[in-house]
């Protein structure tokens, strides 16, 4: 066994000399292990040019290793009679290939004459990042999921060689963070990501990941498990709305834990306040006491569930009712209330030796109301005349005489509001018993609404003690 690694030893430190007579070639290893596709085998190439003309070489591999980049620097290798050049020449695959050993046979051409073909082969030995690279994530206990949690990841180089243009990647399903990755020779380091974790996250053990990607592709992965505690975190929010009449109070309850919760809210109104006042939803429990209510909502919040109680209180729905009440009472008691009143008042009486009456009476019909009353008409009657009535002033009213009774009729085609009307006349009235002599009642008919209404003045009896 001993013997066998010293043998692949050897076979990877000594490279073939190649000759011929013209043109020698000798090549030394610089570095023949490629991690993945993060470095370059280079080689030092030495060209002897035993011709007797000056001369150009080309570096070229067969066309089956196109997933070779074979890059000698310079390109072209300009090399004088009778003199040697040395040059590099860097060797890296276009893609990342299976771990383990390739041959790759190379050309050495002369531009000047073309019998110089020199063939040789490099040997290089392909590493994969698992290998050439170890990641670990340190445990974390009992994870706060509602505050920033510091990761450490450890990282070693196993090779003599940098690793560069990597990126390392910390994931789960509730966050992902990233950094640059570069390591130089046998390093050994670690990378702090700082995290805030998103979404509902339920307390006991999650996965995790550790990924490193080189040019957008996956070269190494690793899964791990943390632990998540228990911690409740309920969130209260109240957001209030005043207008005209109007107040709404929106309370919403967030669960940000990782525990279920019990929740209770507790709200205390007056008995007015209970009356004017929705609610969404209604409470689990509603209880009568000296001030008034106390309502009370319970449930339980899932991790991440919110629940949101909004209590309105509407003014304008009593306001509207009791503007309404007192339309409708308004209207009843315009309705039924008197526009107009009417008031009948003796100014004078005197009495002739024969027992007969001569007096002097008055009708006072006022407008009570501001609008306007039209086509009314007023009535007085009068018995046990026996003159006929007299002195009317500019105002002489329709005089209708019937079975001992006199009606005096008076027109009004306007009345208006706030104003008075007053007529006036003299009788003279024959009447066996003074002290019951009773002046009837003057009577007013009008329109309101479409309906006939009659007031009736004062009854006098101007005798009475």
């Amino acid at each position: 066994m001993k013997k066998k690694l010293i043998i692949l030893f050897f076979m990877f430190l000594v490279l073939p000399f190649v000759s011929s007579e013209k043109v020698e070639l000798d090549i030394n290893s610089i570095n023949n292990i490629i991690i993945g596709n993060s470095n370059e085998a280079t080689y030092n190439f030495e060209i002897k040019n035993n011709q007797d003309l000056d001369d150009q070489f080309l570096i070229s591999t067969s066309e089956e290793y196109w997933s070779w980049s074979i890059n000698p620097s310079p390109s072209i290798i300009n090399i004088k009679r009778g003199t040697e050049k040395n040059f590099e020449l860097n060797i890296i695959p276009i893609e990342i290939l299976t771990p383990g050993e390739y041959i790759i046979p190379i050309k050495l051409t002369s531009k000047n004459n073309e019998t110089i073909i020199l063939e040789t082969e490099l040997n290089i030995q392909i590493i994969s990042y698992e290998d050439a690279i170890n990641i670990s994530l340190r445990d974390n206990e009992n994870i706060n999921p509602n505050e920033e949690t510091l990761f450490k990841i450890d990282i070693k180089n196993n090779y003599n060689l940098e690793i560069n243009n990597l990126e390392l990647i910390l994931e789960s399903e509730f966050f992902s963070i990233s950094q640059d990755l570069n390591l130089s020779n046998l390093e050994e380091t670690f990378k702090d990501f700082l995290v805030n974790f998103t979404g509902n996250i339920n307390m006991g053990n999650h996965e995790i990941k550790l990924k490193i990607y080189s040019i957008n592709n996956l070269i190494l992965e690793k899964l791990y498990n943390i632990e998540i505690g228990n911690f409740p975190n309920l969130e209260e929010s109240k957001e209030p709305e005043e207008n005209f009449l109007f107040s709404s109070e929106t309370i919403i309850k967030t669960n940000n834990g990782n525990s279920i919760l019990h929740e209770k809210y507790i709200k205390k109104l007056t008995n007015f306040e209970n009356f004017i006042t929705e609610f969404s939803p209604e409470p689990n429990s509603k209880i009568k006491n000296k001030e008034g209510y106390t309502l009370t909502w319970e449930f339980d919040l899932n991790p991440g569930e919110s629940k949101t109680i909004t209590i309105k209180k509407d003014y304008r729905k009593i306001i509207f009712w009791i503007i309404f009440m007192v339309i409708i009472f308004g209207t009843f008691r315009n309705y039924k209330k008197r526009d107009i009143g009417i008031k009948k008042d003796v100014l004078s009486v005197k009495q002739s030796k024969d027992g007969v009456l001569s007096m002097d009476i008055v009708i006072s019909l006022k407008n009570k109301s501001r609008r306007n009353l039209k086509n009314l008409k007023l009535l007085d009657t009068m018995g046990h005349l026996v003159a006929r009535p007299s002195h009317f002033g500019s105002r002489e009213p329709k005089i209708i005489k019937s079975e001992g009774t006199t009606r005096m009729l008076w027109d009004i085609p306007l009345l208006r509001g706030k104003s008075n009307f007053v007529v006036s006349y003299n009788v003279k009235i024959k009447h066996n018993r003074i002290n019951n002599l009773i002046i009837p009642r003057a009577v007013a008919k009008y329109l309101k609404l479409g309906k006939r209404k009659i007031v009736y003045s004062n009854m006098l009896r101007p005798f009475l003690k």
